[in-house]
């Protein structure tokens, strides 16, 4: 796999390019369960959804937490975010996925699954977080 990042020097905002050769998708006849349940935290990202699923499910059961980093909406996207302690979204995921344009609330939208956190990056001279909310003290007030 190669990636490459790309940084605005004026504005700070980051462009990604990467290519990954079929061969070295993961199957999930491949994953080893004990891999999986021998962690404390397992991050994760979207681009093979169904592993993805499935090492957060076995990590979950062993009581790691489990974070995801996704870029885009996908078709299993609410899966992984079910199954997510806590997601990291680049600038504009949250509006494009909810189809909600206000971030704050799209950022909300996205916690309902369960996440504990949901934070987008902001483009801007500096890495910023924005954070939704904490799942846990919604629920207990």
């Amino acid at each position: 796999q190669t990636s490459v990042i790309l940084v605005d020097e004026v504005s700070g905002e980051r462009t990604v390019l990467w290519t990954r050769p079929d061969g070295l998708a993961l199957r999930t006849d491949q994953l080893d369960r004990g891999v999986f349940s021998a962690g404390r935290a397992l991050l994760l990202d979207a681009d093979d959804a169904g592993t993805a699923l499935l090492a957060a499910a076995w990590a979950k059961e062993s009581g790691a937490l489990v974070m995801l980093d996704v870029d885009e909406p996908g078709p299993r996207t609410e899966e992984l975010l079910a199954r997510s302690d806590a997601v990291i979204v680049t600038d504009g995921f949250p509006q494009r996925h909810t189809g909600c344009p206000d971030l704050r609330s799209a950022l909300r939208r996205m916690a309902a699954p369960g996440p504990m956190l949901v934070a987008g990056s902001l483009a801007g001279p500096i890495f910023r977080l924005a954070v939704a909310s904490i799942n846990r003290l919604r629920k207990g007030s």
